[in-house]
């Protein structure tokens, strides 16, 4: 029985982690172009708000996806 609860909570922080990875590698890969020096998500962060006037970067893969991830953690507190 114990073995099921151990077997249950390593799946979960194995997704979890996963998850996570994938979240931030998705954001970091879509900003490439635009924010070279970027590797992290908070690094992208910082290049997309330094772009946000500039229409051309609001246009671009980028852009979207910054500002739909911004949405997403203003919805979820995060």
């Amino acid at each position: 029985m114990k073995l099921k609860y151990l077997a249950a909570l390593a799946f979960g922080l194995t997704a979890s982690v996963s998850f996570a990875g994938k979240h931030d590698h998705s954001l970091v890969k879509k900003c490439a172009k635009e924010c070279p020096g970027a590797k992290t998500e908070k690094e992208v962060h910082e290049c997309a708000e330094k772009k946000e006037s500039d229409l051309t970067f609001q246009a671009s893969a980028c852009g979207i996806a910054h500002a739909k991830h911004e949405k997403d953690e203003k919805s979820h507190s995060h």
